[in-house]
């Protein structure tokens, strides 16, 4: 299977109440190898990293700093697609982190997705993470989430959250309206 990289092409509808009125720094909240289910679709961060220096170069300029996330991403059985992606926030505290949430964005410092087969990645780059990856259900389409999100200076020793908005594949290709679940994490202090 081919490694996408999304920048433009389908345009996403977010659609549910705003991630900055609900706690961000709840320990309830799953970690790094916990898995979250909504609605069949199933969701498992894998890894957060600090970027790089050379990571931080845009179109736009270099970026002050960011973070790389890897999502395990799992459609409902029987859907022959990955979940659609909507928006990726980070929250540091409570103060959002990206103000451009859209991987469609033509924004600067919009994030950067690529979408890797699920058995290609973890037999190549992300061999190391394959440990913590849930058992595939039968029927099911999955796909590792690979975001760039690049920004400000992110102080040391601080704590945050990373939200995913995933809906579904089906209605989008039916041209219905997506419904968005939202997956949020607990960062590790970064």
């Amino acid at each position: 299977m081919v490694t996408w990289i999304l920048r433009c092409g389908l345009a996403l509808l977010s659609l549910g109440p705003d991630p900055l009125a609900a706690a961000t720094t709840s320990d309830a909240l799953p970690r790094i190898g916990q898995l979250l289910v909504r609605n069949g679709i199933r969701v498992m961060l894998l890894s957060v990293e600090r970027l790089a220096d050379q990571d931080r170069q845009t179109p736009h300029g270099p970026a002050a700093g960011g973070l790389r996330l890897v999502w395990l991403v799992e459609n409902r059985p029987g859907v022959p697609l990955p979940p659609v992606l909507g928006d990726v926030r980070i929250l540091i505290g409570s103060r959002l982190y990206n103000s451009v949430t859209n991987a469609t964005s033509r924004s600067p410092f919009a994030p950067d997705v690529i979408i890797h087969d699920r058995g290609r990645f973890f037999t190549g780059s992300g061999k190391p993470l394959q440990h913590l990856a849930f058992a595939p259900r039968s029927g099911a389409v999955a796909g590792v989430f690979e975001v760039y999100v690049r920004g400000d200076v992110i102080p040391s020793n601080v704590r945050g959250t990373a939200e995913i908005e995933l809906g579904d594949s089906a209605a989008a290709t039916a041209g219905r309206p997506v419904q968005y679940d939202r997956f949020r994490f607990q960062l590790p202090p970064l």
